[in-house]
């Protein structure tokens, strides 16, 4: 199930990769028309000074404006995805994001690793009994993911509580959460905090790799990609073996561990998001000549990402060719 609804995922990302929100197509359009206008206008070029010294040319420096953003959000749309190595590195962020799957993976690691042992000995639960919770959590979690990222409906109710990338700070929160409950030494909220954990992890998984794949270049993305997930297996193997260590100590000491990290990683997450969503919306908006409320109102996260990539490469090239 878990494997159908990545593939789900995928498939979605995939057909709207290629598509341009209505606010975009307007910006291009806007290109266009004013390049028109460019090359009746003695040779394309209007001159800065011109368009200051006249009231009656006001409307001219606003459609520059809109021209210098519109060519380059065309520029990131076109340029991004293809740019080599060289011409676009990852960022901290893309690092950061191979990490956190890492910290998503520890707290159903540490489910899997003592979560057994703990509702027998714990409740004096059997082995069946067992089972079943651990598949009715997986098949709520995949349930959760799949209705939420891969339908309509699902992704605008939760863009409305979060919009990416705060979606993954939500996703985190709720991991937190529910391994939180989880640790109560009561078997109907334990069964709703594993219930919780599992459809939070799903959702936090796959929101991280939407987030991954589109705010990284493709041959970026040929490395990144594996590594978020090597590094998801390899906290997978560190829970297993220390899962059953902390619970010989103290049964709930695992949980407790995954709730206290996963908490902290989500605060540093979100002071992190919002610091980067700062820096580029005044990138972006130094570059263009709009102001930043109008750059966040007009483009998502991933794509002032994009944006400000393609910024930084033109500022590379341009500085290697002086």
């Amino acid at each position: 199930i878990e494997s159908l609804s990545m593939l789900a995922l995928l498939v979605n990302f995939y057909l709207i990769k290629g598509e341009i929100t209505e606010e975009e197509d307007e910006d291009e359009e806007s290109v266009k028309e004013n390049d028109a206008v460019n090359h009746n206008n003695e040779g394309g070029v209007i001159l800065e000074q011109d368009a200051q010294s006249s009231p009656s040319n006001r409307s001219s420096d606003r459609t520059s404006r809109l021209s210098s953003f519109g060519l380059l959000l065309h520029a990131a749309n076109t340029e991004y995805s293809t740019a080599e190595k060289d011409e676009i590195a990852a960022t901290w962020l893309n690092w950061m994001l191979c990490v956190s799957f890492g910290i998503e993976a520890l707290t159903i690691g540490y489910n899997l690793s003592i979560g057994p042992i703990f509702l027998q000995d714990e409740f004096k639960r059997d082995t069946g009994m067992v089972g079943i919770l651990f598949a009715v959590g997986a098949a709520s979690g995949s349930f959760a993911a799949i209705s939420i990222t891969c339908t309509e409906m699902g992704k605008n109710a939760f863009k409305k509580i979060a919009a990416s990338p705060f979606d993954v700070v939500v996703a985190f929160l709720g991991i937190a959460i529910g391994v939180s409950v989880a640790a109560v030494p009561n078997f109907g909220v334990h069964v709703l905090g594993l219930v919780l954990l599992m459809c939070f992890n799903d959702l936090g998984a796959t929101v991280l790799t939407e987030l991954q794949a589109s705010i990284t270049t493709a041959e970026n993305f040929s490395f990144l990609g594996p590594l978020g997930q090597v590094v998801r297996r390899s906290l997978n193997v560190a829970t297993a073996l220390t899962g059953p260590l902390f619970y010989g100590y103290f049964p709930r000491l695992p949980y407790i561990v995954a709730a206290a990290i996963t908490f902290m990683w989500t605060v540093m997450l979100y002071f992190l998001f919002k610091y980067r969503v700062k820096v580029i919306t005044d990138e972006i908006a130094k570059e263009t000549g709009r102001n930043r409320g109008s750059v966040m109102q007009r483009v998502s996260f991933a794509r002032s990402e994009m944006m400000h990539s393609t910024i930084s490469m033109r500022n590379s090239a341009q500085t290697i060719e002086e």
